[in-house]
């Protein structure tokens, strides 16, 4: 006897149990749609652990550099928020490793807010003050000279109101400090045509490097600081033709940068010439002629002894060659040859002329290049169409007024501008 009996998918024959035929209960669409899911939450999963793991090491990068930064190129001071030193991490790369001025000047500006406001600092203390002196060196370099010269003033006041209160007036760095400070206000007035305050702060920052209670040969750099700041109010003078004021701080600038060349020879060798130079162009506008040929060929002596012989003169081994000497070396040969015109001696006059374009030429001075060639090439034309009769003027006391008027500064004359 044969029964079947039928439970679920099976079914018993003689004892047997035989599997029937599968029936298929997924559909093919939403299994495929399944398995899409799958992939994809895997591939997510990819992707988040790779965005989370190049997060982390932007982070750690960027915070290594922040390190990197504080400890080997540009410590910033501990008592700042870390925010604060960070955004002075910052103000260094936009100063130094990839310059823009505009946003350096921001994350400074944001610093000093910070040190202000936030933690209550003093506008006199020490951090406040390098961070506003920073500030304006920024302005300075970014071309805000307006800005920079309202910053500095700022520093100046503060400093000077702080020697006074604490009675620091024997401290020699604060007093150098005060007297660089001056000195850059000075030269940033010059250079928007404000002669009357330049002076008043040029004046004051080379009183005060004679009539200061503190030692100022013990700061590093003094010698430089003094030929420098002497310097610059010696050319103001010069550039308002008052050259009975200028010409002693010439001298007296001309003494300190020879003091200092006697133990940093290298160093003061392009400013010692520089200042020859203008020493010569000073005794030409006072009418002294002879002294300022003489100055004139010393400065190009001391010039050269900073230019290698491949770069158009004769140095010792020891010595780099120096853009300002060759530059100065250019200039001072134009000189020449201007005083040598004055005297008809055209032939010496011309050798001149070639010699300082071969000098731009070394130095890569396009303008200078330019105006001598110039220079040699007008005097060229004299010396094969001589012109008879040719006057030369020695004084202007018997030129008529209409004329005078026409002629030209000395330093016009000499640069031939």
């Amino acid at each position: 006897r044969s029964f079947i009996s039928q439970s679920g998918s099976s079914v018993r024959n003689n004892g047997r149990t035989l599997r029937a035929d599968p029936h298929f209960t997924t559909n093919p669409y939403t299994k495929s749609v399944l398995e899409v899911s799958r992939q994809a939450r895997q591939v997510g999963k990819a992707i988040g652990v790779f965005a989370l793991g190049t997060t982390a090491i932007v982070v750690i990068g960027w915070q290594g550099y922040h390190i990197y930064i504080e400890h080997f190129l540009h410590p910033t001071p501990p008592e700042l928020k870390h925010k604060a030193r960070n955004l002075l991490h910052g103000a260094y790369v936009r100063e130094e490793v990839q310059p823009q001025l505009s946003i350096a000047t921001l994350y400074v500006q944001e610093a000093l807010r910070i040190a202000l406001e936030e933690q209550h600092m003093e506008e006199d203390s020490d951090i406040a003050l390098a961070l506003r002196r920073r500030l304006a060196e920024d302005f300075n370099r970014a071309g805000n000279l307006l800005d920079s010269i309202t910053e500095y003033t700022r520093f100046w006041k503060l400093l000077i109101k702080r020697l006074v209160d604490k009675g620091e007036e024997n401290d020699a760095e604060k007093v150098s400090a005060l007297i660089e400070v001056s000195k850059k206000i000075g030269d940033l007035y010059v250079r928007i045509g404000d002669y009357n305050e330049a002076e008043e702060s040029l004046a004051w920052a080379v009183h005060t490097l004679k009539s200061s209670q503190a030692d100022l040969t013990t700061v590093k750099d003094f010698q430089k600081l003094e030929t420098l700041t002497t310097l610059s109010l010696a050319n103001l003078y010069a550039v308002q033709r008052n050259f009975e004021l200028a010409l002693p701080l010439y001298l007296q600038s001309l003494k300190a940068s020879n003091r200092a060349a006697e133990q940093q020879p290298e160093a003061f060798v392009c400013l010692t010439a520089i200042i020859e130079c203008q020493l010569s162009e000073t005794l030409f506008g006072m009418g002294r002629k002879d002294e300022a040929l003489g100055w004139a060929q010393t400065a190009l002596e001391s010039a050269k002894k900073g230019i290698s012989e491949e770069n158009g003169g004769a140095a010792p081994a020891d010595v780099e060659p120096v853009k300002d000497c060759q530059e100065c070396a250019g200039v001072t040969l134009n000189n020449i040859g201007k005083m040598l015109e004055f005297r008809n001696q055209y032939d010496q006059a011309l050798a001149h002329y070639n010699e300082a374009a071969r000098y731009a030429i070394a130095a890569k001075d396009a303008d200078g290049e330019s105006m001598y060639r110039s220079n040699a090439e007008r005097l060229g034309n004299i010396i094969q169409n001589p012109v008879e009769d040719d006057v030369v003027v020695i004084s202007n006391a018997d030129v008529p007024p209409e004329v005078q008027a026409k002629q030209r500064s000395w330093k016009q004359w000499l640069t031939g501008k």
